[in-house]
């Protein structure tokens, strides 16, 4: 899965070796590339992942499984990607990711775009755009070879100029499988944000509006096109904050509920079983 310990991959222009990336916590994380146009990822692991893990895609990702499965959640839709194929997920999307391993070890290798180059290319036609996306490679040989060319350049730290141009032809690529490439007027990001700086704190969508300069309506419409509610963001940030301390503290569980906003221990468990399909001492166990 793409996850660095400070929750935000590296930005490398051009590095030497592929970033290789672990999570430390099965938390909340982002994926995203500043200042270059794209960064080179390795995913490496031998255990299962406990839990869906949710990604903050903050950049677009396109990646390519060599072994194993990776199980996403978008919506109320699972996508299983297997070995041999690739996935990509529009920059700005949110899924809940869950990488499972074959006899042993799950291996994936991917890129993460830039939002500003892929506003350069506009995919064309009226057809409704696909934020996540499961692509055969063998069916499209000019994609995978295009992929590769990336790799390439990035890891062997060519001319910038070269590595923008084999991006570009990539992401031409992409556009002619009519693939998302927009970021959103993200409403869900700058709730999550605010909310995240006190996850216990008795939030209310009118004071969480007020603070984003919206009234109560705009917001609830804003986040109702992202698939999405005021309830379930805040449940996503408390939720994914509580397997963090489960995770990484000796914290009693009942400390761990009020800090997450629960004054019942049996509905902060509820809560947690929904979101992560175990209880947290179940969790806290399996450390």
């Amino acid at each position: 899965m793409m996850h660095a310990s400070a929750g935000r991959l590296p930005s490398r222009y051009a590095p030497r070796e592929p970033v290789a990336v672990r999570k430390p916590s099965p938390v909340q994380r982002s994926a995203e590339v500043r200042d270059a146009p794209a960064a080179y990822v390795t995913i490496r692991q031998r255990e299962v992942d406990h839990v869906f893990a949710g990604v903050d895609w903050l950049s677009a990702g396109l990646m390519h499984i060599q072994r194993g499965v990776k199980m996403l959640r978008y919506g109320d839709d699972t996508v299983e990607v297997a070995a041999g194929e690739l996935v990509w997920v529009a920059p700005g999307t949110r899924v809940d990711i869950r990488n499972v391993p074959h006899e042993g070890e799950y291996r994936a290798e991917g890129l993460l775009i830039a939002a500003e180059l892929l506003a350069e290319t506009k995919p064309t036609g009226a057809a409704e755009l696909a934020r996540l996306r499961r692509i055969d490679a063998g069916e499209h040989p000019h994609l995978l070879e295009a992929y590769r060319r990336c790799i390439e350049a990035l890891t062997g730290r060519f001319p910038p100029d070269v590595v923008r141009c084999r991006v570009r032809e990539l992401v031409a690529w992409m556009a002619e499988l009519r693939v998302e490439m927009t970021t959103p007027v993200n409403a869900r990001l700058r709730v999550k944000r605010l909310v995240s700086s006190d996850p216990a704190r008795g939030w209310k969508l009118r004071d969480v509006a007020k603070a984003l300069a919206m009234s109560e309506d705009t917001l609830h419409r804003r986040l109702t096109r992202e698939r999405t509610s005021f309830q379930k963001v805040l449940t996503e940030v408390r939720m994914d904050h509580a397997a963090a301390l489960l995770w990484g503290t000796e914290l009693p569980l009942g400390q761990i509920a009020l800090d997450v906003g629960y004054t019942s221990a049996s509905r902060f468990a509820t809560r947690f079983h929904e979101r992560f399909g175990l209880l947290p001492s179940r969790l806290r166990a399996m450390r």
